[in-house]
């Protein structure tokens, strides 16, 4: 696997919402697209959501060896509503689809991938490294403010909010494997205080 902190700056998504503030980025959304190559999908759902044809858009699409960032942060992309305007987006290759068994062997790079870029972010932007269900998105509402967020899949936020009916990353998908790794890399990234 190739180190997780390359991120290539693709073709920009052609959905989005506007601008916004960094301090407007409170959640970390998780997505999955249905795009099952788990070494070419970043770049094949990156072109995908530069077209014209694209009915969303995310700040980054992770596969096992890339990661391609689609939008700047500061613009709201078109992810999992109402957190558009309070999220960053990070889209994965696969499927809701996909068996544990195989996100555990077949998309382990991602899995890395993922995290680190959730560690990433979380140092930069504040966003708490904690994971948010239905009953704690619906506690602090849509823009609870910076610092007071955390991170969420789409399927929770489909659940708090009823905007969409998006369902991924799916009832295979490892969500509890992801965090311990993201602190992991944060801990590495940000010195302990004194």
């Amino acid at each position: 696997m190739s180190d997780p902190s390359v991120i290539t700056q693709g073709p920009r998504a052609s959905k989005s919402s506007g601008e916004r503030a960094l301090a407007d980025i409170a959640y970390g959304i998780i997505h999955v697209s249905d795009d099952n190559d788990p070494t070419k999908g970043a770049a094949q759902v990156a072109s995908y959501f530069h077209s014209a044809t694209a009915s969303g858009s995310a700040h980054f699409v992770c596969d096992n060896e890339n990661t391609v960032q689609c939008l700047p942060l500061e613009v709201v992309p078109w992810g999992a509503p109402p957190l558009n305007p309070s999220g960053v987006h990070i889209e994965q290759s696969g499927s809701e689809n996909i068996p544990r068994a195989k996100w555990l062997t077949t998309y382990d790079g991602q899995f890395t991938r993922v995290a680190w870029l959730m560690a990433h972010l979380s140092a930069q932007l504040k966003i708490p490294l904690v994971w948010l269900q239905k009953d704690d998105l619906l506690r602090l509402g849509v823009s609870p403010g910076q610092g007071k967020g955390g991170w969420t899949t789409h399927a929770a936020v489909t659940d708090a909010w009823r905007k969409s009916d998006h369902r991924d990353p799916g009832p295979g998908y490892p969500i509890e494997l992801l965090m311990p790794r993201a602190q992991t890399f944060l801990a590495a990234m940000v010195p302990p205080k004194a």
